[in-house]
Formats: structure tokens, C-alpha cells, sequence
């Protein structure tokens, strides 16, 4: 892999070796406009200049906007500003947006018009910014103020200017710093995290080691850029190879959009994978159920052969035609995925990479190129991990970052610099590695048996009736969980529709979660479940931007349903 001076570097080789490719699609009237290389670099220093005459020196400018070209055009701008950016995911909280604004001291913003007005709410936070460029999905929108600037006319084309400007792009960077995050986090303010040029760029060097992305592929993009897994994964290594990026609409339209951009791979969170397989499961009842799990089984088992070819035709086909029929493999992170989903997509000919990784590590430091089931595969050959005395996993490299901005670093790292992730881990004889939980999520029952929560949820959401798992039990004698079903397989098992209150559906469920949870020890078992009505989501604060639970939020959200199920139990439950 050849020397970069920084990030700008990377994707301008590719500017320079592939500038007639398409690099960039975004949908218009149903279907995909693509962007070259070359015209990508061409808008971004036409906003590189609009920042620059609006703010005559570097500092520090937000992107508080939906995923889509633009997002990633600033991006490059504002790197080429010499300025910081502060990604802002777009669903995010107001006192979450309060705590940024107030430590950020922003410059300036490259902001949805959408998103202007809770912006103006919070004035009194921002304090006097230098620019501001508006992304407006509608012509009509009136809430912009006068002295803000468009964005399709500040990163507009410049006739008259051609070509790019090479010391802008392979000016050495790698000291400085590119970006400041600010952890989602389960609980707490957020906290910001610097990531420099040489944080990213040996990341993504690390990445490339082993991932089989060319320039050939392409991929569909629609988790947050504001989140570093899919900038890094999804944007930086994808751009660094000359592959296309195209952009789902939202996350709503993502089965919409696979199939018009037929992409040749996908990168995600694990909850695309699951609702997939959720769907496939759901529809496979009776003897579409038969015909399911011999399908699965010949494919685990025979990867070439007529078998094999049956099973395609009979079952596999249908999954690939819904992903466009042509990935050729799906990368996951950003939260665990479960190990039957791993299999599932193995089997039917779609092999899953999985990471794992922490914004402060900007972000994968293990990948599972090899389909070891259950792990999160070894460390990229950048990075060092130990597994300390507790237990937790921690680790050192050049894609590690120095420190939080906002808070205190007292017991962020060991006495020789390794970095605490905070979660459980052990490392196998050849060196893969294997998450066991969350060290501050550990649960500690009154007889005083600890409990990583992860490690039963993982066993009960095995069950395709389960979409959403929490459990509780800290300081009780027992675990109860929180259970939001999955009524389409409710539905499909009962033969009719039910409410989640229906005492049938706690009945299945619970019979689902003893069955899947019987390798657990007797004190890890869920004892009762309270089935939900309604479902968790980023906007409604029960999970992260990543699609982690955010505990704090969904016990204090639900501490009457918990309270309950810690009520003196009827005659005959089960304990």
C-alpha cells in the first residue's frame, strides 16, 4: 500500500487514477445520478473555497445532516479548510445537543434546513458562528436565515476551474486532528473524542490488510456518517480502492434502494442482517420450514455440488434477488452480531466480516475475515490487544486516540499505555477473540453471582419471536427481562392475530428463551418476561445511533413493568 500523507491523500489517488469513475449515486425520481472521482474533488474545494472565505482561519465546523452526498462533500471540505469537524448524529437529543455546542464552541455548520430550527433553539449555546451552509431537501423550506448559504451553490461547479489542486490534497496532515466525536454512550454526557489524519489512515491501512473490497464493487451506504464505523468502513476504505458509493434515500427505503443500486456488498449494523432473517423465518412456516432448514443445512455443509445448486434454486435465490443478486459479502459492526445470524448468511452464500471496535479506536481493531462463528476475529496486524486481570480487553496502536477533550482520563488507560475498552473478553489458543460482555453492564444478582446481560440476551434472542431483549436483575434474587416481540413471527406461529398483551404470546416467548437458554447456568436464566407494545428506537432514546440498548433510558422508561414482575410471584410460577 502506497505512503498517504492523510486522509485527503488517500481519495486523491484515486481522483487521480480513477477520475472518470463513479465514485458517488444518489437517488433522483427512482433512480441512481452518479458522481465521478474527479467531479467529488471538484465539489469539495468549491466549498473548501466558500468555507475559506467565510472563515479565514481553521477551526472547528459541525455536519449535522441525514447520510447522502453532501454529507460526505463537507467532509472533504472542511479536511481541506484545515479545519476539525464535529459530526452530529441527526436524531440526536437536546441535552446531548446542548453538552456538544457547549464544549465544541463551533465556527461554523453544514446543516439540514430541516434541522434549523431546534439549531436557533439553541443559540444561547452556540455563540457567534462564522458560516453556515444549509442543505435543503425542499425548495420551499423558510426557516434558513439570509446570511446562510446553500449548499448547491456553495459546493457548486466552477466552469472556469477544472482540475484539482494537488497541494490541498497531499499536504501532510497526519498530526493534525481530523475529527471530534462525541460518544452516543448509554449513559453520561457525551464525550468527545479526537480522531487525527493518522488515527484514520492507519485504521483503514489496518482494514485493508485482509478486506476483499476492489474497485470493482460497490456498495450501499446508509448508516449515519456522523458514526465513525460507517466513515472509516463504509466511506474512507470504500473511496480508497475506487469502489462507488451509493446512497439509500433513508434507512426506511434501504430494501428499496438495494434493489435499483444492486450492490456487490453491504455494510451495517447487525440489525439489517436480522430483520432478514426475522422476515425469512417469519414466512417459513410448516413445510416452507422443512424445506428452509434442509436448505440451510446442505449449505453449511456443501458449498459446491448439485445439493448445493438445489438449495439455491429452492431457497438461497429469493434472499440474494431481495439484495439485488449481486453482494458478494456483508461486513458487520458497530453492535454484537448473533451467531445464528452469522451462520444463516454463511450458509445461504452471502459470507459476513465481522468487526469489532470503539469510536476511540477509530474504530475496528479485530475483523473476522474468516467466518469463525462467535468471534470478532483477530486484531489487524496494526494493533496489539492483552486481555488485563479482570478480564477486560485492551488494547494499543497508531488508530488508538490520546484522550478525551471533555472529561477527566484518570483510568482510561494502563500504566503502559494500553487503551480499556471497558468490555469482557478472552482470546483463543490462535488468537481470535471472543466478547463475553460489557464490564460496567455486569449485573450482580443479591446472592451476589455476577451476570453479563449480553451473554443471556444473546441466548434468547435466538428466538425469531424476539426482536428486542433487555434483562434486569441487579440486586434481586433472579433475572426478569423486557421483551418487544416480533409480531409478524408471533402472528405466523399462534395462526391468528394477538395482541402483546395476549397471555399466548408470553407463553411462546417464554418457552422460546427457556429452549434457547438451556447452556446457561440456573442463576443466568430469565425467570419472566414483560412483553411490550411498543418498539425501541434511536428517536425515542432506547437505543444508540449503533443500535445498542441504552439501559439507564429503557429501566427508568419501564420501572413500573419491572417492579411488577418483582412482585411476590402467583402459586406455580416458574423461579
Amino acid at each position: 500500500m502506497s505512503f498517504v500523507n492523510s486522509v485527503l491523500d488517500i481519495v486523491y489517488q484515486r481522483i487521480c487514477t480513477n477520475p472518470t469513475k463513479p465514485a458517488l449515486g444518489y437517488l433522483v425520481d427512482g433512480a441512481y445520478c452518479m458522481i465521478t472521482y474527479h467531479d467529488m474533488g471538484r465539489h469539495a474545494e468549491a466549498l473548501y473555497r466558500h468555507l475559506a472565505a467565510t472563515m479565514p482561519k481553521p477551526g472547528r465546523i459541525g455536519i449535522w445532516a441525514g447520510n447522502g452526498w453532501p454529507w460526505l462533500v463537507s467532509d472533504l471540505a472542511i479536511q481541506l479548510h484545515g479545519s476539525v469537524s464535529v459530526p452530529i448524529y441527526p436524531t440526536i437529543g437536546d441535552d446531548q445537543l446542548r453538552d456538544i455546542f457547549a464544549h465544541a464552541k463551533l465556527d461554523g455548520m453544514v446543516i439540514d434546513a430541516a434541522n434549523y430550527p431546534r439549531l436557533s433553539a439553541h443559540q444561547d449555546d452556540l455563540g457567534d458562528m462564522k458560516t453556515l451552509v444549509y442543505i435543503a431537501k425542499n425548495a420551499g423550506d423558510k426557516t434558513i436565515p439570509p446570511h446562510a448559504t446553500s449548499f448547491e451553490v456553495a459546493a457548486a461547479l466552477d466552469p472556469a476551474i477544472q482540475a484539482v489542486t494537488p497541494e490541498l490534497w497531499q499536504a501532510n496532515r497526519m498530526a493534525d486532528v481530523m475529527t471530534i466525536l462525541y460518544t452516543s454512550g448509554t449513559t453520561g454526557i457525551p464525550k468527545a473524542v479526537p480522531l487525527t489524519h493518522a488515527n484514520i489512515v492507519y485504521n483503514y491501512q489496518g482494514i485493508h490488510h485482509n478486506l476483499p473490497i476492489t474497485s470493482d464493487d460497490s456498495v450501499l451506504s446508509f448508516l449515519p456518517l456522523s458514526h465513525i464505523f460507517e466513515r472509516t468502513v463504509g466511506c474512507i476504505c470504500v473511496l480508497g480502492v475506487g469502489a462507488t458509493i451509493y446512497y439509500a434515500e433513508s434507512i426506511d427505503t434501504v430494501v428499496r434502494d438495494v434493489a435499483i443500486a444492486k450492490p456487490t456488498c453491504l455494510i451495517s449494523v447487525p440489525r439489517l442482517y436480522e430483520k432478514v432473517y426475522q422476515r425469512v423465518y417469519a414466512n417459513a412456516q410448516g413445510i416452507k420450514g422443512v424445506v428452509l432448514t434442509l436448505a440451510l443445512w446442505i449449505g453449511q455443509h456443501q458449498k459446491t455440488g448439485w445439493l448445493r445448486s438445489l438449495a439455491h434454486r429452492a431457497v438461497f435465490a429469493t434472499i440474494h434477488k431481495r439484495l439485488g443478486n449481486r453482494v458478494r459479502f456483508l461486513v458487520s459492526g458497530g453492535a454484537p452480531l448473533l451467531p445464528k445470524i452469522e451462520v444463516f448468511f454463511n450458509a445461504i452464500g452471502l459470507p459476513v466480516i465481522q468487526g469489532y471496535g470503539l469510536t476511540e479506536t477509530s474504530p475496528i481493531i479485530t475483523a473476522n475475515f474468516d467466518q469463525r462463528v462467535g468471534s470478532v476475529g483477530k486484531p489487524l496486524p496494526n494493533i496489539t490487544v492483552r486481555i488485563d486481570d479482570d478480564g477486560e480487553l485492551t488494547v494499543k496502536g497508531p488508530s488508538v486516540f490520546s484522550g478525551y477533550g471533555n472529561v477527566p482520563n484518570d483510568g482510561v488507560f494502563t500504566e503502559d499505555g494500553y487503551f480499556k475498552t471497558g468490555d469482557l473478553a478472552r482470546i483463543d489458543t490462535e488468537g481470535y477473540v471472543y466478547i463475553t460482555g460489557r464490564k460496567k453492564e455486569l449485573i450482580v444478582l443479591s446472592n451476589g453471582k455476577n451476570v453479563s446481560p449480553l451473554r443471556v440476551e444473546a441466548a434468547a434472542a435466538h428466538s425469531a419471536f424476539i426482536q428486542h431483549i433487555m434483562v434486569v436483575g441487579e440486586n434481586h434474587s433472579y433475572l426478569v427481562a423486557l421483551v418487544v416481540p416480533h409480531m409478524d413471527a408471533v402472528f405466523a406461529a399462534i395462526g391468528r392475530s394477538v395482541s402483546a398483551d395476549d397471555p399466548a404470546v408470553q407463553t411462546l416467548i417464554m418457552q422460546d428463551i427457556q429452549r434457547y437458554s438451556r447452556e446457561l447456568a440456573p442463576f443466568e436464566t430469565i425467570k419472566k418476561v414483560a412483553i411490550l407494545s411498543d418498539d425501541w428506537g434511536i428517536d425515542t432514546h432506547e437505543l444508540t445511533p449503533t443500535l445498542k440498548l441504552r439501559r439507564g433510558v429503557i429501566a427508568n422508561k419501564y420501572r413500573d413493568r419491572i417492579d411488577t414482575l418483582y412482585m411476590t410471584q402467583k402459586k406455580g410460577q416458574l423461579l
